[in-house]
């Protein structure tokens, strides 16, 4: 019940990094990191609000490993991108839609 006020706090660190992209003074590492915590908090707390979606769709442990997965695709990425804000944004970006393509697969082949 709880877990939508870190769902709050994680777009909103979101939002403080990519306000931080366009600092030059900022260290790149830290802001690569900042963002990373921020959506992986993000999708726990999807997660964590899946069971109030259990009558529609129930995740099994093969889709929680596929959407790791595809996080720490999209941080790799991200992380050798990490010296310029195209690089940085890119891989998040991309793991974020892959995601989402990925849930709604899964809550179509499921109903």
């Amino acid at each position: 019940m709880y877990s939508h006020v870190f769902m709050v706090i994680a777009l909103l660190l979101m939002t403080a990094g990519l306000d931080y992209l366009a600092e030059a003074g900022v260290s790149r590492m830290n802001l690569w990191l900042l963002l990373a915590i921020s959506i992986l908090g993000y999708y726990m707390c999807l997660v964590a609000n899946g069971v109030y979606n259990h009558h529609d769709v129930k995740l099994q442990l093969k889709d929680y490993c596929v959407m790791l997965l595809i996080f720490l695709i999209g941080a790799e990425i991200s992380f050798y991108g990490v010296q310029s804000n195209f690089g940085l944004v890119e891989g998040f970006a991309l793991c974020c839609i892959s995601e989402f393509l990925w849930l709604l697969k899964i809550s179509r082949i499921r109903k």
